[in-house]
């Protein structure tokens, strides 16, 4: 091999290091967000209010990397808030559970549907759930038990989380705090793997900052 192949070589080979080593570090930033507004709904579910509206584009980040929830409702008012959002949103419907589309109804499992969700556009690097499809054939897809695929750099293991998530039965769904296990769970796997490094309790708390008290910063 020349001096010059052998220079090509390692520029592509440098490259495609720093490509796996980009992906790694977005996969450790994700899970750190997961983990944080995870944190944020079981904080908030626990003082009796809901997020109906939960989607990626409903959590700030501030300059110091810290995730708030914003427009959150009690839960008793999550119902009319989320079925009120569907006759004026395209696509919203993408976000909701089953038994808010097709009964009417809204509960704390409402939220584990709609975080799982979240996740998915987490790990989809900002893609939107069924994008071209109006709310009238996501309706139909739901019927017919479609499934978000797993996203590319998703690992299965958090795909699985998210699948269960999406159980058509609300008590099969996962608890916030069960939710926040596995996303442990995950870390500790993709450190087995050499694909990221895990983090402590203490670096995974500073993603998120939820006052005791709701402020400007939470829109109800």
């Amino acid at each position: 091999m020349s001096q010059c192949e052998e220079a090509r070589e390692s520029r592509v080979m440098s490259g495609s290091d720093g490509l796996q080593e980009n992906i790694k570090l977005q996969m450790r930033n994700i899970l750190y967000f997961a983990s944080s507004i995870t944190k944020g709904m079981e904080y908030i579910s626990s003082q009796k209010f809901s997020h109906p509206l939960l989607r990626l584009k409903k959590v700030l980040l501030t300059r110091m990397t810290e995730c708030k929830l914003y427009d959150i409702c009690p839960t008793e008012t999550a119902a009319t808030k989320a079925l009120g959002h569907m006759k004026k949103e395209r696509q919203s419907v993408a976000w909701m559970a089953p038994e808010t589309v097709f009964k009417r109804r809204y509960t704390k499992k409402s939220d584990i549907w709609g975080l799982a969700v979240l996740f998915w556009e987490l790990f989809s690097l900002g893609d939107l759930p069924m994008a071209r499809l109006a709310n009238s054939e996501i309706e139909q897809r739901m019927k017919d038990g479609f499934t978000l695929p797993r996203p590319l750099y998703c690992p299965e293991i958090m795909y699985n989380v998210m699948k269960s998530c999406w159980s058509r039965r609300q008590s099969q769904r996962p608890t916030f705090k069960q939710i926040q296990i596995h996303i442990n769970d995950v870390f500790k796997y993709l450190q087995q793997e050499n694909q990221t490094s895990s983090v402590s309790e203490n670096q995974a708390a500073t993603y998120f900052v939820l006052e005791q008290t709701c402020s400007a910063d939470y829109n109800m």
